[in-house]
């Protein structure tokens, strides 16, 4: 029996790509999902040297199925770099039928030569831009927030006020605006 960590860490590769194999083959969406996108610069534990290194989580929502398809971690995060990488996700999995879904920087959404305009450009097909919600709510949310200096602060008056009334609201009563109908038109 061979004990070496060299020994360990090659079966443990091998093993992890053979299930990756079988994972991948078993996936079968009902219908095309969206790719979702985002970065997230994170603290690089796979090598020995410590650093931060930029990581790229691809999701795959769909009707009744969610994936993570990888993360792959970009020393430089290029909209080529990134689309590449997409690229091989979407065409790993069979998903070239697929939306993607992003979050608002330039290099993703940028018209002269973000990763959308490259995948188009490799795939040969134009894509929808399918802006994740969640980002464009960032934005709004800056833009409101922006017009008041103490919007900065963690003592901004619409959120102390929140936080003092929020124990006096009755949860077993709780409606969204939706509901109300008062609120709603």
């Amino acid at each position: 029996m061979i004990i070496s960590p060299s020994a360990i860490h090659r079966a443990r590769k091998d093993n992890s790509a053979a299930l990756a194999a079988v994972i991948r083959e078993s996936f079968d969406p009902k219908v095309p999902p969206t790719i979702h996108w985002d970065g997230k610069i994170m603290l690089d534990v796979t090598v020995t040297r410590r650093g931060c290194v930029d990581r790229h989580p691809l999701m795959a929502p769909g009707k009744d199925v969610t994936k993570l398809l990888t993360i792959p971690k970009f020393q430089s995060s290029t909209a080529p770099v990134m689309a590449d990488a997409c690229l091989a996700a979407i065409r790993n999995y069979g998903l070239t039928e697929s939306w993607p879904c992003f979050d608002t920087t330039a290099s993703n959404a940028d018209c002269k030569g973000g990763v959308c305009m490259k995948m188009e450009a490799k795939l040969g097909m134009d894509l929808l831009y399918l802006v994740c919600r969640y980002h464009v709510f960032e934005i709004v949310l800056y833009k409101v927030f922006s017009l008041h200096d103490s919007a900065r602060s963690p003592k901004f008056e619409l959120f102390t006020h929140f936080r003092d009334l929020r124990p006096e609201i009755d949860q077993t009563k709780y409606r969204t605006a939706m509901e109300d109908k008062e609120a709603a038109q």
